[in-house]
């Protein structure tokens, strides 16, 4: 908790598998499917 309120960054977990987790590019390569952790209900698209 105290690294979470002092690190400007996020845990490692989140600044990795929270990106990937809403590729679809990523799905694809490794076969994810839903309802997998990995694949996002709904991702986030920014680009």
């Amino acid at each position: 908790r105290l690294r979470a309120q002092t690190d400007p960054h996020a845990p490692g977990r989140y600044r990795v598998n929270g990106v990937v987790s809403n590729m679809p590019e990523f799905w694809e390569a490794f076969q994810c499917k839903a309802p997998q952790p990995m694949v996002r209900e709904k991702p986030c698209r920014v680009w």
